[in-house]
């Protein structure tokens, strides 16, 4: 998702790993333990500036899902993209914004 602020164009990018739980207990992939339980899945968003052939990572969240939820990407996104937002931009609420209303109209585009 390409997002237009400040006259500067970032990249937004989500990747969802989602861990194989097999019969017996033991997983298929390598999950990973977080807060004290292990976890289902996880969400990653990684937000670039620059070219996409020299990307600058300028903000990275991560939301966990444990073993007890459902993996429902749309709330891993959510939760990740808020994350890297307070990591690159903190409290900017004017960039925060705009990232957000290109994430919701690229539903409806």
């Amino acid at each position: 998702m390409r997002v237009h602020y400040q006259d500067k164009d970032y990249w937004v990018g989500f990747k969802h790993e989602h861990f194989t739980k097999l019969m017996g207990g033991s997983y298929l992939d390598d999950p990973i333990f977080t807060s004290g339980v292990w976890a289902k899945g996880r969400t990653i968003c990684t937000i670039t500036a620059g070219d996409k052939e020299n990307p600058i990572v300028v903000g990275y969240g991560e939301a966990s899902c444990s073993e007890k939820d459902n993996f429902i990407k749309e709330i891993g996104r959510r939760m990740s993209l808020t994350r890297a937002l307070e990591m690159s931009f903190g409290d900017n609420r004017e960039a925060r914004k705009t990232f957000w209303e290109t994430y919701h109209a690229r539903r409806t585009s």
